[in-house]
């Protein structure tokens, strides 16, 4: 029985919660659980939450922050709610969630803890292993992780081998569930346009890390060989507290050199994605690339890199591509052919809805995940 249980989701933002876990908390909500959604309001979007019938508390936060005095302060904070609201489950997400959260609850004693890792994050990419941050992140890792009662969700095979290395777990304290999954009832086959230019996307936080760079200099060469036939699309948040972070300011050049159009945050993913023809994301590492699997739902192929988190999403050659990272020459070529081969899209494309269908639905995640808070 689950009836009065306390759990309580912890994220980076509010409006990542509501893109990403929504469904689990409406979901354990149904099942009795007593929820509590955490996070910063980036947004504002608390009373949005509160609208689903569950509980908010806002995170005294700022994504990005450097200064350790208003870090400690986060964490005292968690320790707080948590000793006042003793909660029987936390389910962290996201680095300093997973990070502050966990030890909060390791002080406190919470019966259980989950920490989902969604990917190693920008902190380890390229990563300078002489950097005090690094090191300060994986201690703390160790720290958190350090625990019998902690249980750890990845979202690829990669980061499923690499988390034994992040605390002392067992195998038998991690689970691999494949992202959060898309609603395959919503995101429905549509065919492609038949009408206009072939329509490229992608969606992303506006990161380098996330392969901008590398898609920009492709659509300009593409631009030159199709002109009007090609139209490159790139969608997504600033976001100025990462070190990787794109300046407004490049992406309103980009789209007055005419070879691609930022179209900033767009909420309508998928009538987005019907209104085109790929789906594309030359990230440098991922968790699992939601956009891609909404993407690939509707019908539409794949262009990613060969990288942790992407390579889970894509059979190469048969929903489409998997390029070299940092490589503007592969990416060119797999995205010319795509656009020089309707039949080749179309082909790809339907195979992609039925692998999202076998491996990445919602209502999969969404059980697997009350699976964990139930029994593991």
């Amino acid at each position: 029985m689950v009836e009065g249980l306390k759990l309580f989701i912890v994220v980076n933002v509010d409006w990542f919660f509501l893109s990403h876990r929504l469904p689990i908390a409406l979901r354990a909500k149904e099942l009795g659980y007593d929820v509590t959604i955490m996070a910063m309001e980036e947004e504002n979007m608390g009373d949005d939450i509160r609208a689903h019938g569950l509980k908010f508390i806002a995170l005294p936060t700022t994504r990005g922050g450097k200064n350790p005095f208003k870090e400690i302060n986060v964490l005292r904070f968690m320790h707080k709610v948590y000793k006042r609201e003793k909660p029987d489950i936390v389910h962290h997400v996201t680095l300093k969630p997973v990070l502050y959260g966990s030890i909060a609850a390791k002080m406190l004693g919470v019966p259980k803890v989950i920490n989902a890792i969604s990917g190693m994050g920008s902190t380890f990419i390229n990563a300078n292993k002489l950097s005090p941050i690094y090191h300060l992140i994986r201690n703390m890792y160790r720290l958190a992780f350090s625990n019998k009662n902690v249980r750890v969700i990845v979202q690829n095979e990669d980061d499923q081998k690499a988390a034994p290395k992040l605390g002392k777990l067992n195998k038998d304290q991690i689970f691999l569930i494949k992202g959060s999954g898309v609603d395959v009832s919503k995101f429905a086959y549509v065919p492609e346009p038949e009408d206009g230019p072939v329509k490229l996307v992608l969606l992303a936080r506006l990161l380098y890390d996330k392969g901008v760079g590398e898609y920009v200099a492709a659509a300009e060469r593409l631009k030159k060989k199709y002109g009007d036939g090609v139209h490159f699309i790139l969608g997504g948040k600033l976001d100025p507290h990462n070190a990787t972070g794109i300046p407004e300011e490049k992406l309103k050049q980009w789209t007055e050199e005419g070879n691609v159009e930022w179209i900033g945050y767009f909420k309508d993913v998928k009538g987005l994605y019907e209104r085109s023809h790929i789906a594309v994301l030359p990230s440098y590492r991922e968790g699992l690339p939601k956009a891609l699997i909404e993407g690939m739902a509707i019908g539409r192929p794949v262009v990613t890199t060969d990288v942790p988190g992407c390579r889970v999403v894509v059979k190469h050659l048969e929903t489409g591509f998997l390029v070299k990272v940092q490589d503007v020459e592969s990416l060119h070529d797999a995205m010319d052919q795509l656009i020089a081969d309707k039949n080749l899209r179309v082909t790809m494309g339907e195979k992609g809805r039925t692998f999202v269908e076998e491996e990445f639905s919602l209502k999969m995640v969404v059980e697997k995940t009350m699976d964990i808070y139930l029994n593991s």
